[in-house]
C-alpha cells in the first residue's frame, strides 16, 4: 500500500482516473465525504459538496455512486436531490434513476435476540443508542464516556460473538459502533453487482471504515481499480487521503478535469 499525501501524488491519481474512458466512482459517504460526528442525525453535508458531487456526477463517462451504511430514507434526506445512484445500508438497498430497490437480502429471525443484548448494554453504557436498519442492527456508542464506551463495546462483541455463528452473522467493530448484520450483505457484494452490469476503463473507490475494506477487497487485483483509505490504520487500499477536506479537494481535481 502507497502512502499518497501530497498535491502531487493527487495530481497523478486524478491523471490515471480521468484518463480517456469510461470511469465509475465509488464513494462512502461519513468519515469520506463528511467529518464523523458525534451526533449521527445531525450530520449536514455542506453545499460546496452537494454542488460538487451533482456536477461531478453528470460528467459524460462518469458513473458515480454513494455506498453507505446508513439507512436509505437518512441518506436519501441528505444527499437525495443530487442525481447520482446511492447504495444505503452496506449493499441492502439500491437507488438507481431515482428509485429505491432491494440489491441484496436475507432474513432477520436473529433481531429479536440480538435486540435483547443491545438493549442491557444500553443500560450499562449510558449515552449509548441502538439503530435498527432493514437487515442488521447498530449499537452506537459515539457520545458514550470514553473508557466505558471502549469497555462495554469489547464485552458486548464477546457476547455476540455465539448469536453470530449460529444465524450466520457478521460483527463490525467499527468507529464507535457495533454493527451485526447477515453474511450475505456488504458492499463487496454491492460493488461487484454494479462491475457485472457494466464494464469501466478506471475505477475510483473511497472509504474509511472496515466495511469500505470490502469492496477494497473487490478492486484489490483490478489493475484499472484505484482504491483510497481516508484517515489512519490498516487498509487493503492503494492509496491514502487524510481527511474528508482532502477528499473534497481531490473531487474538485476530478470536476477541473473535465472543464
Amino acid at each position: 500500500m502507497i502512502d499518497r499525501q501530497t498535491n502531487n501524488n493527487m495530481t497523478e491519481l486524478v491523471e490515471r482516473v480521468m484518463a480517456p474512458g469510461t470511469r465509475l466512482l465509488l464513494l462512502d459517504f461519513d468519515g469520506t465525504l463528511v467529518d464523523f460526528t458525534s451526533d449521527i442525525g445531525g450530520t449536514i453535508p455542506s453545499e460546496e459538496l452537494l454542488d460538487i458531487l451533482s456536477k461531478t456526477g453528470v460528467v459524460p463517462d462518469n458513473h458515480m455512486v454513494i455506498i453507505t451504511g446508513r439507512r436509505r430514507d437518512d441518506i436519501e434526506r441528505l444527499i437525495g436531490r443530487i442525481p447520482v445512484d446511492i447504495i444505503a445500508e452496506h449493499g441492502a438497498m439500491i437507488r438507481q434513476n431515482q428509485k429505491w430497490r432491494i440489491l441484496l437480502e436475507d432474513s432477520t429471525e436473529w433481531k429479536k435476540e440480538v435486540f435483547s443484548v443491545l438493549r442491557k448494554f444500553c443500560d450499562v453504557c449510558p449515552n449509548s443508542m441502538i439503530e435498527e436498519k432493514s437487515y442488521s442492527i447498530a449499537w452506537h456508542y459515539r457520545i458514550a464516556e470514553h473508557e466505558t464506551g471502549i469497555a462495554s463495546s469489547r464485552a458486548l462483541i464477546s457476547e455476540l460473538k455465539k448469536i453470530a455463528v449460529r444465524y450466520n452473522l457478521r460483527i463490525f467493530d467499527g468507529n464507535k459502533v457495533v454493527e451485526v448484520i447477515s453474511s450475505k450483505i456488504n458492499k463487496g457484494f454491492a460493488v461487484q453487482y454494479l462491475l457485472e452490469k457494466r464494464k469501466y476503463d478506471h475505477i475510483l473507490a473511497l472509504g474509511d471504515d472496515k466495511t469500505d475494506e470490502e469492496m477494497f477487497k473487490v478492486l484489490l487485483k483490478k489493475e484499472n481499480a484505484y482504491t483510497v483509505k481516508i484517515g489512519e490504520g490498516e487498509t487493503l487500499a492503494r492509496y491514502r487521503l487524510q481527511n474528508p477536506s482532502r477528499v473534497l479537494i481531490l473531487l474538485e481535481y476530478l470536476l477541473s478535469e473535465t472543464g
